[in-house]
């Protein structure tokens, strides 16, 4: 009996060692335990890695996976779809009122602004202006008063019908700017002058729509 419980206890602690052998051959593991001073100034592989799928930022990553985006950017941007939505399905139900409106001041042939009201605010406003057999459209939409997002479209005028030749896309928040989507639907740096120079011709833009659309003047003056 006594040497059965021997032998036991033997198995037991050989498998164990086996174990941590194993682990040990781990390149990351002997870096942990400090068994492997090589690896200690290889930073990626020697500090302790959080789980694959954890974390908030780890579901927010840019088009090709590798670079973390701002979390707040990419919440405000989920918002502004929301908003978007809502707003694009209010207008299919027909619950804003209209007021169209000339603008002036602009380059072209012609412009005006389309102004939806609903609910005491402001949601959308669409400017289109047009300039030989083009014309360009702003759709400007806002919540509360804040700018949210552009959508700008230059389509050519043809015998059958618009058809559009450009798209860009641009989301603010309130430091202004936060993402712009160029003709080519790809993101453009925001660290770039042509980001913040777009972004605030872009923001003087919408804001000069909607304070000429709170007024009575029949005009928007550029």
């Amino acid at each position: 009996m006594e040497n059965s419980r021997a032998f036991t206890l033997a198995a037991l602690i050989l498998a164990f060692v086996s174990c941590v052998a194993a682990l040990l051959v781990v390149p990351e593991v002997r870096c942990m335990v400090g068994l492997d001073p090589s690896l200690l100034a290889q930073d990626a592989r020697c500090k302790a890695r959080p789980a694959a799928g954890t974390g908030i930022a780890a579901s927010w990553r840019s088009g090709g996976g590798s670079q973390p985006l701002d979390v707040s950017a990419e919440a405000r941007v989920i918002h502004i779809r929301t908003r978007f939505n809502d707003v694009e399905q209010a207008m299919e139900s027909g619950l804003y009122g209209s007021v169209r409106k000339e603008i002036t001041g602009i380059s072209g042939d012609s412009a005006y602004a389309t102004i939806y009201v609903g609910d005491g605010e402001i949601p959308k406003i669409r400017a289109r202006v047009y300039s030989g057999d083009r014309r360009t459209s702003m759709q400007a939409y806002y919540e509360g008063g804040e700018l949210l997002f552009v959508y700008r479209t230059v389509a050519r005028i043809l015998p059958s019908g618009p058809s559009d030749i450009e798209q860009e896309r641009y989301y603010f928040g309130p430091e202004g700017m936060i993402r712009w989507l160029d003709t080519r639907r790809e993101p453009v740096s925001p660290s770039s002058d042509r980001f913040r120079d777009r972004g605030r011709e872009v923001a003087a833009f919408a804001s000069t729509l909607l304070g000429g659309s709170r007024t009575d003047d029949p005009v928007i003056a550029f």
